[in-house]
């Protein structure tokens, strides 16, 4: 397999180091000068190979959300939305979306500065924000909203953001404070065993709350026959 050629050695090693920068101080306290020292590069590399700084940082937030255009929730929930009458297809679907949360925060190779960049940036309204939250965020909330709805067909808009935000919540805390987390654990990084617990217990909170305990046993023993 070829490697990287020189120039995108440089261009991941700048938007590596403005990834990093900006997930410990926000995007707007980075400087050009600071992204160069900490990736080994002159500062004019920045502007030849993204012409300015918001051309790296909009690079930043492509790198960060990139497994979410690659693999949108809704594309996992396709399979299963014209078979939504069906209670066991029902918490399947469910199990899929919760997965796929815990896959974009987990279970991928991404640096880890991923994730609280978008933390970061949710807390900072502009171009940066808009961007992420129209192209990658909003997608995946309004498919996994359309699908609540579908399983439970009392839950107003309203109520389908409240259910979806207390279903993901214990995700996205785990992943922007797995600093403090890890610390309270004693780990520099969560194991798998952890991560299982994690996501079982949100699943099983989940489906109880969507009226579908009773498909909690047979999700549990489905997927133990599926890792056999």
């Amino acid at each position: 397999m070829a490697g990287y050629s020189s120039g995108d050695r440089t261009r991941e090693n700048l938007v590596n180091a403005a990834g990093e920068l900006a997930a410990e101080l926000g995007f707007s306290r980075v400087t050009t000068r600071e992204v160069a020292k900490r990736a080994g590069e002159n500062v004019g590399s920045i502007h030849y190979h993204f012409g300015s700084k918001e051309k790296l940082f909009e690079a930043v937030v492509y790198k960060a959300i990139d497994p979410q255009l690659k693999n949108p929730l809704s594309d996992v929930l396709a399979p299963y939305m014209d078979r939504l009458d069906d209670r066991t297809v029902q918490a399947e679907a469910v199990v899929s979306a919760v997965r796929w949360f815990m896959g974009q925060l987990f279970y991928d190779d991404k640096p880890l500065w991923c994730c609280r960049v978008i933390y970061q940036l949710l807390q900072s309204p502009g171009h940066l924000r808009d961007l992420a939250y129209s192209v990658a965020i909003e997608p995946g909330v309004e498919s996994f909203r359309r699908l609540l709805r579908r399983v439970d067909g009392s839950l107003s808009f309203k109520d389908s953001i409240r259910e979806m935000l207390i279903i993901c919540s214990p995700i996205f805390f785990h992943a922007d404070y797995r600093d403090i987390i890890g610390r309270e654990l004693g780990v520099e990084s969560y194991c798998p065993d952890y991560l299982e617990g994690l996501e079982r217990s949100v699943l099983k909170r989940t489906l109880f709350a969507l009226g579908l305990a009773d498909q909690v046993e047979k999700i549990w023993n489905s997927s133990e026959r599926g890792g056999e």
